[in-house]
């Protein structure tokens, strides 16, 4: 019986990104990210479905399409996650309006692979925001929208709309939508083995049979 998404992106959220990391390996999967941090000061864990949004270098030619704004309300559902990829500029994305606009129609956070603006008020909002970091740059004559739920290119990783982003203070992950039961299998029995090598270093075991517990992360759990 297959688990309901909601209940495997809860279980998700209370991993740390490490250890689905070690799954995604175990599966022959890549789905780490780079540079992209939480802004938040408390609230440093993200977990939800993808809604994605990509930036490309400025043309000035073409339809306008929805705002920010828009998309939080007409697009994304509660519980998901805006995802604004932008090559990782340094240029400011979204502030801390967009922010507490998204917060109030109920989604899990916001990924933006570059800055944000008002970063001392997003890092006190109680809704995760990560970013590269704060800036006072506006992308506006640089960078414009060019489409929304499309895979994207996000911090060194593949997003598609509907794939599972969890994040904490160590970066992003990305799970594939049709891979996410698989990988928390996975990452569920790493957990088990990073317990077990907690207590064996407690123990004061030798190299190595530390080194014969830790080679178990690498090998695949059958069900």
């Amino acid at each position: 019986m297959e688990m309901l998404v909601e209940d495997v992106i809860g279980q998700f959220r209370e991993l740390p990104t490490g250890w689905i990391t070690d799954a995604l390996e175990r599966l022959g999967l890549a789905g780490w990210s780079h540079g992209v941090y939480p802004v938040s000061q408390t609230e440093r864990r993200i977990a939800g479905r993808a809604v994605t949004i990509q930036y490309l270098p400025k043309r000035g030619s073409g339809p306008k399409l929805p705002s920010h704004y828009d998309v939080i309300a007409n697009v994304a559902q509660p519980g998901e996650v805006l995802v604004i990829a932008a090559g990782g500029t340094p240029c400011w994305l979204m502030g801390e309006n967009q922010a507490h606009w998204a917060m109030y129609h109920g989604l899990a956070g916001i990924l933006v692979d570059g800055c944000v603006r008002d970063a001392d008020e997003i890092a006190e909002l109680p809704m995760p925001v990560f970013a590269r970091g704060a800036g006072a740059r506006p992308y506006s004559t640089h960078l414009e929208l060019a489409a929304i739920n499309v895979p994207v290119e996000f911090a060194g990783v593949q997003i598609r709309p509907g794939d599972v982003v969890v994040g904490d203070g160590d970066g992003v992950v990305v799970v594939p939508s049709d891979r996410v039961e698989e990988v928390l299998f996975q990452a569920l029995d790493i957990a088990v083995i990073e317990k077990e090598m907690e207590e064996a270093i407690k123990r004061g075991v030798t190299v190595t049979e530390l080194a014969s517990v830790s080679k178990q992360k690498k090998v695949r759990k059958e069900r």
